[in-house]
């Protein structure tokens, strides 16, 4: 459990927020300027509020009213940035166990035997980091950071920079790495994507206030989410398994987690079958239909309900379930021609291109 309650002015700029976050991790999201990156100094102790209360697991960090403020070396919040800011001089190793150092051995988390193998980072172990990729120097930062033993891990914007196949690789080793250390987290992104693969839970930020929280598949189609967000950039983003593959039609075969989900096609993927995805369907490519289409070459058809729906400057977008929650994007002519409205049936309509397989997945012992 995370408590903020902060009060913070800077140059025509106020950041106040009051939230209990009970999830392990929390995606923080907000356009550029909202005051993401400054939460996250705020509670590293790298700024200091008007007032405020930081709690986290029980562990008092901040309370004004009581006097108490640990500065920062005593706070045990690990930070990791856009840059590594890593030690150029040091070897991997070295860099590692300049983390290490900080630990409190009654409470160290992971080993750096296992940080090393979650990972992956053996072979770069000698290395200087001038001579690693941006994906592996973000690696080495976060291992760096965890063998710090951190009561909280605070993760700025840590993918940027890295190309999409270079940024779910790293993703797959944050995933085993922070289900490992099982530790709170605050994930900043700018990238909705990016955040789901993490967690369902998000704090929304704009000007310095909490705009929306929650569950994602709760703030879909929440018009005050939307309204501070805009629909650009939204995303179904989905945990499934790859059922097999079908080679003469360029398709795999995905069978969702829900049991009673039908089996979806996408393009070949060159992962082996039963390994868990990441998988991305952006809502603009759902099409929407009162019933079963014949003669059309769209491979999937997926049967269900509409939930819920909510319009923002024109565009409708649909919450269905089909199995498992899927968000469509529409027109507001399209949604007055089918008649939809909560409990209407209706059949998505997804091309085999459209659904796109992000990459492996990790699979954590216990649901978030």
């Amino acid at each position: 459990m995370l408590e903020l309650e902060l009060a913070w002015k800077r140059e025509g700029f106020a950041l106040q927020l009051q939230e209990q976050l009970p999830a392990r991790i929390t995606g923080v999201l907000g356009r550029s300027g909202a005051g993401k990156t400054s939460l996250l100094q705020l509670i590293a102790g790298l700024r200091r509020p008007e007032t405020g209360r930081i709690v986290v697991d029980g562990k008092v960090l901040l309370d004004s009213r009581r006097g108490i403020w640990l500065p920062a070396h005593r706070r045990r919040v690990g930070l990791v940035f856009q840059e590594p800011r890593l030690f150029p001089h040091l070897s991997v190793r070295a860099n590692l166990r300049y983390g290490a150092r900080w630990a409190h051995g009654s409470e160290q988390r992971l080993s750096l035997d296992q940080l090393v193998s979650l990972l992956e980072l053996e072979p770069l172990l000698e290395r200087k980091p001038g001579a690693l990729s941006g994906g592996e120097r973000q690696r080495v930062a976060l291992g760096r950071a965890l063998l710090a033993s951190p009561r909280l891990l605070l993760l700025d914007e840590p993918l940027t920079g890295l190309d999409a196949e270079l940024r779910q690789k790293v993703l797959l080793f944050l995933q085993k790495a922070l289900h490992a250390a099982d530790l709170p987290v605050l994930y900043v992104s700018h990238r909705l994507e990016e955040l789901l693969q993490l967690s369902s839970q998000l704090l929304v930020l704009d000007q310095g206030q909490v705009v929306a929280r929650g569950a994602w598949q709760n703030l879909a189609v929440d018009s005050g989410f939307l309204r501070h967000t805009g629909a650009q950039g939204l995303s179904n983003l989905w945990g499934m398994r790859l059922a097999g593959s079908e080679p003469e039609g360029g398709c795999c075969l995905l069978r969702p987690l829900q049991q009673q989900a039908p089996l979806l096609r996408a393009p070949l993927c060159g992962l082996p079958e039963g390994c868990a995805v990441s998988v991305a369907l952006r809502p603009e490519d759902v099409a929407l239909s009162r019933g079963p289409v014949e003669h059309v070459s769209i491979q999937n058809q997926l049967q269900g309900k509409v939930l819920r729906s909510a319009e923002v400057s024109g565009r409708v977008l649909v919450e269905l379930e089909v199995g498992f929650p899927l968000l469509a994007e529409i027109s507001a002519r399209a949604r007055d021609q089918l008649g939809l409205v909560p409990g209407s049936p209706v059949v998505a309509l997804i091309k085999v291109q459209a659904l796109r397989v992000l990459g492996r997945r990790d699979e954590p012992p216990t649901a978030q």
